[in-house]
């Protein structure tokens, strides 16, 4: 199996595909060791999509996949902090 990703950014929607899964895959997310995303994928490829709380830069998120076949996949990351807000600036 294999991961498609950007790293995540804290404050932003994180989106991966999951490729290579036999079957149904599940899929973990953990944030700090908190599972924040649990989710059975019945018909791979597999599309997930999840929100990184603001002020979770520098976190662990780690996503774990396994499939029917018994394949198992992790892949760790380090969540990216943002610089100051998104957006543009005023001037007179």
């Amino acid at each position: 199996m294999e991961l498609d990703a950007k790293p995540p950014v804290e404050g932003r929607d994180f989106r991966f595909t999951i490729l290579g899964g036999i079957g149904t895959t599940r899929i973990t997310v953990r944030l700090n060791g908190k599972v924040v995303h649990d989710n059975d994928c019945p018909d791979p490829p597999c599309h997930e999509e999840i929100r990184i709380p603001a002020g979770e830069g520098g976190a662990e998120l780690v996503v774990i996949a396994k499939d029917s076949a018994g394949k198992v996949l992790e892949r760790k990351f380090i969540v990216g902090r943002t610089e100051g807000q998104a957006g543009g600036f005023m001037s007179a």
